[in-house]
């Protein structure tokens, strides 16, 4: 807990630093990945789950996107696969980067509880699944 206040301290501080050099800036705070929480270690994802919460909680990601004054975003955030792809297009003001979009699906290699391999654990609609890939 004390390494979240300081860094919840950290992010406010650059935050009001960026605004401060740049009213019309686009700031974007992302973790690729979840807290793993329920897990001892991020290792444990490695072994097929059964608890739905604990397989989420490997790809839940946190997002923040502070955008430029006067403007608004209406896309749609699921996860943070397409992420880039949309604040690119969002950027170059180019759609072209959105024909390209890929599945918004999440995967873990299963070494342990089932065949090695690459397995979809959570579909394009958010259920968990465990699919051989």
């Amino acid at each position: 807990m004390d390494n979240l206040e300081k860094a919840n301290t950290w992010l406010e501080k650059i935050v009001k630093t960026i605004t401060n050099k740049d009213k019309n800036s686009l700031i974007v705070i992302v973790a690729d990945h979840g807290g793993f929480v329920g897990m001892n270690c991020i290792y444990e994802a490695k072994i097929k789950q059964s608890d739905p919460d604990l397989i989420k909680s490997v790809f839940t990601s946190a997002l923040a996107i502070k955008w430029p004054a006067n403007e608004s975003f209406s896309g749609d955030f699921k996860t943070s696969v397409n992420l880039f792809r949309t604040l690119f297009s969002y950027l170059s003001d180019d759609t072209a980067y959105l024909k390209e979009l890929e599945d918004e699906a999440s995967y873990l290699v299963i070494k342990k509880e089932a065949p090695y391999g690459v397995y979809k654990t959570i579909d394009a609609k958010g259920e968990v699944v465990f699919e051989k890939h």
